[in-house]
């Protein structure tokens, strides 16, 4: 068996780097078209949507008293992150903000899960209720 020839060399690079280019395509953060929606899940149940907006108000929730999980997040221009949660390693905290659609983070000892989804790809969450700064969970 003998080597590859220069135009199969080249033909194989030429695939390589379609590959890659449509990888870095998919995976880029995107804009989100209708806006986008924060969806909290707790115990694998859908619990809270908040929308972001990049010039909204910065606030602040606790979901323990509904829940029981102690769990706080943050609300502000730059989007929506956990951020006072009584866990051993706050690895949550430090995942930081979650703006664009397809940013997630999960704190995995408290069961709570947040993800961002363009309003117009939300998936069907009936049970899910809207949270804002006027109308925060109990």
């Amino acid at each position: 068996m003998k080597g590859l020839r220069r135009w199969e060399v080249w033909l194989v690079a030429g695939v390589v780097a379609a590959c890659v280019a449509l990888g870095v395509w998919l995976y880029l953060p995107r804009a989100a078209q209708g806006g986008a929606v924060a969806l909290i899940s707790v115990d694998g149940q859908e619990r809270y949507l908040v929308a972001l907006a990049e010039d909204g108000p910065s606030w602040s929730f606790s979901i323990q008293q509904e829940t029981g999980k102690p769990v706080c997040f943050e609300v502000g221009p730059q989007g929506i992150r956990f951020s006072q949660v009584d866990c051993p390693d706050h690895l949550c905290e430090q995942m930081g903000w979650c703006l664009s659609p397809g940013n997630r983070a999960v704190c995995l000892p408290n069961r709570t899960f947040l993800a961002v989804y363009d309003r117009q790809e939300l998936p069907n969450t009936e049970e899910a209720r809207w949270i804002t700064p006027q109308q925060p969970p109990v």
